[in-house]
């Protein structure tokens, strides 16, 4: 293997621990913010469910949060598929 495909490897390689890391951290902030506030089942509806976690940060008002969930996933998603051989 050549020296830039493997460079490049690193990089996707980076990027997908990055934006993973960064999608189960803004996910247990909402978790945590949701088991704060009534009704505190959603906290862990949104657990089994993630799907769910950035529709109810909208509904309280966490735009920014939903933003950086939904944010977290795209970009994981596109360095999956980046990553694909």
């Amino acid at each position: 293997m050549e020296y830039r495909a493997r460079v490049l490897d690193v990089a996707v390689l980076g990027v997908l621990l990055s934006s993973f890391a960064a999608f189960v951290t803004v996910h247990i902030a909402i978790l945590v913010r949701l088991g704060t506030r009534e009704p505190r089942y959603r906290a862990l509806v949104a657990l089994l469910l993630p799907p769910l976690a950035p529709y109810w940060a909208r509904v309280n008002g966490w735009h920014r949060t939903q933003w950086l969930w939904l944010g977290a996933v795209v970009v994981y998603l596109i360095a999956r598929i980046a990553a694909e051989p």
